[in-house]
C-alpha cells in the first residue's frame, strides 16, 4: 500500500460545515465489470482360536442272550462315559489398548526481531476486483450530537459514495455525489459563518457538519496520488483533522460554493470505498497500483495567535451559574507540501496546499450576581487563574 501519512488527528471538536441542497443530481460514474497428518490405529491383537479337544465317546459291547429262539434284540444305545465332557471355553475378550493422543509440544516464545516486518496489504472485500490494490486511505473520528445531526450527516454522504468508480480522466466531485441535500436522510446541523460557529440546532442548516466526510475522503485522495483539483480549509481550524489538510464544503445550489475535486489520472478506473460508523467515517481509494509514490511535508506553521477565554454576563442563567459557549481556537497559518512520483522516480504532481485559520476565542456565560457589568459584557478568563 503506497501511503504516506503524517499523523491522525483523533481529537474531538465542533463539527461545523455546510452543505446545502442542489436539486440537479449527480451523475456518478458506473462501475465497470470489475484455497493430515495420518492417524494411528493400534492394532489389538487378537489371541488364536484355541482348538476344543472332545475325547470320543466309547462304545460299549452288546450284553448277548440266550434265548430258544435266535431273536434278535435291539442294539442298545450306547453309554457316555463317565468322564464329563469339557464345556468349550468361553474365549476372553481382550480389554482394547487405548490409542495414546499426542500432546502438542508447547510453542517456544518467539524472540523479538531486529528487523521489521513489512506491513501486509489489506485483503480487499468481495466487491472489489482482484486487480486492484488499496492506494489511499483516511479516518476520522467524530462525536454525533446535534451538530452533525448525531452523526447521519456523515453517514449519510459515506453511504452515497461507498462504490462509486471513477475511469481514467474523470473528475470526481463531493458536492454532486452527496445530493440531494434533504431532510430526511440529512439532519440539521452546524456550520461556520463569518468565521463564527453557528451551533443552535434551531438555526441549523440540512447537512451540517458533513465536512468530516469531504475532509477524509480529500485526504485518502490526496494519499493515493490523485491529481487534486479543489480543495478549500475550513475558517477556523478543527483540531480532529491533519493540520493544513482539512477540507470543507459548501453550496448555495448555484455552483459557487466550496466543493472537493480530484482527477482519476491513472489508465484504469479507481473505486472509492467508505465506511460511516456511530463515531468514525474511513474512505478508502483502491486502484491497479502503477508505481507512484507519495511524500507529504510537515506542516509549517506560522504567524499564531493565541485564542483567549471570556466570560459574558448575561440574566438567561442563576446568579453564579456557567454554561459552556465555544471552545477556543487559535489562529496561525500553515503550509504543506505534497510530491507525487512515478516508478521512475519523475514528478508527476508538486502540490502545495495553503491554509489561514482564524482565531476565535472561547466563550462561558455566567449568570449575573447583584452588583455585576451588565449582561452582555465579556470578561477575560485568565489563563491561570490567580494565586491566592
Amino acid at each position: 500500500m503506497r501511503v504516506v501519512t503524517l499523523f491522525l488527528v483523533g481529537l474531538f471538536a465542533v463539527s461545523a460545515c455546510t452543505s446545502q441542497a442542489n436539486p440537479t443530481p449527480a451523475i456518478p460514474d458506473q462501475s465497470v465489470a470489475p484455497t493430515a497428518t495420518p492417524t494411528t490405529v493400534a492394532v489389538i491383537p487378537t489371541p488364536a482360536d484355541t482348538p476344543l479337544v472332545i475325547p470320543a465317546t466309547p462304545t460299549l459291547a452288546p450284553i448277548p442272550t440266550v434265548t430258544p429262539a435266535p431273536t434278535p434284540e435291539p442294539t442298545p444305545t450306547p453309554t457316555s462315559s463317565s468322564t464329563p465332557t469339557p464345556s468349550p471355553s468361553a474365549t476372553p475378550t481382550p480389554t482394547p489398548t487405548a490409542t495414546p493422543t499426542p500432546t502438542a509440544s508447547p510453542t517456544p516464545t518467539p524472540t523479538p526481531s531486529t528487523t521489521p516486518k513489512p506491513t501486509p496489504k489489506p485483503t480487499p472485500s468481495p466487491t472489489v476486483p482482484p486487480n486492484m490494490t488499496l492506494l489511499g486511505t483516511w479516518t476520522t473520528h467524530f462525536i454525533p450530537s446535534v451538530l452533525n445531526g448525531n452523526g447521519v450527516n456523515i453517514t449519510v454522504p459515506a453511504k452515497r459514495i461507498n462504490g462509486t468508480i471513477v475511469k481514467p480522466g474523470h473528475t470526481f466531485q463531493f458536492i454532486d455525489a452527496i445530493l440531494p441535500v434533504t431532510i430526511p436522510p440529512y439532519a440539521k446541523g452546524a456550520y461556520i459563518h463569518n468565521g463564527q460557529f453557528v451551533l443552535d440546532p434551531a438555526k441549523g442548516i440540512p447537512g451540517g457538519g458533513m465536512c468530516s466526510a469531504s475532509t477524509t475522503l480529500f485526504n485518502a485522495a490526496l494519499r493515493a496520488g490523485l491529481k487534486i483539483v479543489e480543495r478549500h480549509n475550513h475558517a477556523v481550524y478543527i483540531p480532529r483533522y491533519p493540520v493544513g489538510l482539512d477540507a470543507t464544503v459548501f453550496s448555495t445550489g448555484q455552483n459557487d460554493g466550496q466543493d472537493v475535486k480530484f482527477v482519476n489520472d491513472m489508465d484504469h478506473p479507481i473505486l472509492i470505498k467508505a465506511y460511516g460508523s456511530k463515531r468514525k467515517v474511513t474512505f478508502e481509494i483502491w486502484g491497479v497500483d502503477d508505481g507512484r509514490t507519495v511524500q507529504l511535508s510537515d506542516p509549517v506553521v506560522t504567524n499564531t495567535v493565541k485564542a483567549p477565554a471570556y466570560y459574558e454576563y448575561t440574566d438567561a442563567l442563576p446568579p453564579g451559574v456557567t454554561k459552556h459557549i465555544q471552545d477556543r481556537y487559535d489562529g496561525f497559518h500553515s503550509v504543506v507540501v505534497r510530491t507525487v512520483k512515478d516508478a521512475k522516480g519523475n514528478i508527476i504532481w508538486k502540490d502545495t496546499f495553503v491554509s489561514q485559520y482564524r482565531m476565535l476565542p472561547g466563550l462561558i456565560d455566567l449568570g449575573r450576581k447583584p452588583g455585576d457589568p451588565p449582561a452582555g459584557t465579556r470578561v477575560l478568563i485568565p489563563d491561570k487563574p490567580p494565586k491566592p
